[in-house]
């Protein structure tokens, strides 16, 4: 459209976009959708190094303009996988919600440590509860100097995440892969993020039962099986 268009509260701002056809295949991961949009649209400016550390969704309406009741309807659902950049603008590379139905489900694995997700219902952890605040002192691509991480010893944040809040209130983050001292490494660079920046820091879990009862005091929900034995009675090894 050509005018701002809203639907259910929400103003839609018109900018200039080309998408492909929407296919109906046999091969769901042939059903790819792109999107040709300016450099300079918000979502676009998401990708300019590394995709953003949450899914980006993306849903299509079809709105009947002529009709006295503005009809809008749904015709297609999915994620945004990544972005290519070119001379002219932004293509969005998109796939529709229905391939996640050819991927394997979660199982839970049977296993000395905890297979459960940190900080999700099933492990229990509040992740406010062990939150620390600081700020950004210095950064290097990946690598950022916190002062507030110091006090906690080598390794707390390490499979933990860095969360920061943009101007636009939308809040990003990434993995922590290493902690040493007031130095926390990401898994990838943070882009819009400068020194002075007040971020938030989350600890990591290796997931098992030592660390989840000394650091979180969550033993009681450890899913693991720390007390299997070691020999296997099945594997011809004679135990008695």
């Amino acid at each position: 459209a050509d005018e701002a268009q809203t639907h259910l509260s929400q103003v839609y701002t018109p900018v200039p976009m080309l998408r492909g056809q929407i296919e109906d295949v046999a091969e769901l991961n042939r059903a790819e959708l792109q999107i040709e949009i300016p450099h300079d649209l918000a979502v676009a400016t998401q990708f300019i190094a590394y995709p953003p550390g949450e899914v980006v969704t993306l849903k299509i309406f079809r709105r009947h303009r002529t009709d006295v009741d503005l009809e809008t309807r749904v015709i297609w659902i999915g994620r945004v996988l990544s972005a290519r950049w070119g001379d002219d603008g932004n293509v969005l590379i998109c796939e529709p919600i229905s391939t996640s139905l050819k991927r394997t489900g979660l199982r839970r694995r049977y296993g000395r440590q905890c297979g459960r997700v940190l900080y999700m219902p099933d492990c229990g952890v509040n992740p406010a509860s062990f939150r620390v605040q600081g700020t950004v002192a210095a950064i290097n691509g990946n690598q950022f100097d916190i002062a507030a991480a110091a006090g906690q010893p080598n390794g707390h944040f390490n499979g933990g995440y860095l969360w920061w809040q943009m101007a636009d209130g939308r809040k990003d983050s990434r993995m922590i892969i290493s902690h040493v001292g007031d130095q926390i490494t990401l898994a990838a660079v943070m882009p819009a993020v400068s020194v002075g920046d007040a971020i938030e820091l989350y600890p990591g879990c290796p997931h098992t039962i030592a660390v989840c009862e000394s650091r979180f005091s969550n033993h009681e929900n450890n899913g693991g099986f720390m007390f299997t034995p070691g020999v296997n009675p099945f594997g011809g090894k004679t135990l008695y």
